[in-house]
């Protein structure tokens, strides 16, 4: 049973939000645990229930607000993976980045932390292995691998630091 929010903004966001619901032909309804919510009373279950979501369909703006806090009650942004899709045409691009962006502020210096967008390769990964099985494999691998390190307690000690113990784990030499 999926157990999803619905963030309603506008009824122009709404309508595409019933047409990236339709899976197969079949749109999904209240019995599959889909739900409409206004994103204040979104922001406030996320606070007390997280766990209850697991698809977000949202505007922009909203979306944007959301995944933010998502991602500090997830750990911080520094871990949080973002994908940008079209469920309803697969064949258009999709966009995956780590969701705090390309943090420019802290560029060239080696202490940005690259497991978000480890993580975000992850989703990608996934996302291709809808056509070229082969890379859901590689996608599982590189996610549990990166769980494991966050399990583990490691910091986030900088750039080439988190990338060797990470390449490490994958079996990788550097």
């Amino acid at each position: 049973m999926l157990d999803s929010a619905l963030v309603r903004a506008r009824p122009a966001v709404a309508r595409l939000v019933e047409r990236a619901l339709e899976h197969g032909g079949a749109a999904l309804t209240a019995e599959d645990g889909a739900t409409t919510i206004v994103v204040d009373a979104a922001a406030m279950k996320f606070v007390q229930a997280p766990w209850r979501f697991d698809v977000v369909v949202a505007s922009n703006l909203h979306g944007d607000i959301l995944t933010d806090l998502a991602a500090v009650l997830a750990g911080g942004l520094g871990v949080a993976p973002s994908a940008n899709l079209n469920p309803a045409d697969p064949s258009q691009p999709a966009l995956f980045e780590p969701t705090h962006g390309s943090a420019p502020d802290i560029a060239g210096q080696g202490i940005a932390d690259p497991r978000a967008t480890l993580f975000s390769l992850a989703l990608m990964l996934e996302w291709m292995g809808e056509k070229e099985p082969i890379f859901y494999g590689a996608a599982q691998h590189l996610h549990e691998t990166l769980v494991s390190d966050l399990a583990a307690g490691h910091p986030a000690c900088g750039t080439d630091e988190v990338g060797a113990r990470i390449q490490g784990a994958l079996g990788g030499d550097r």
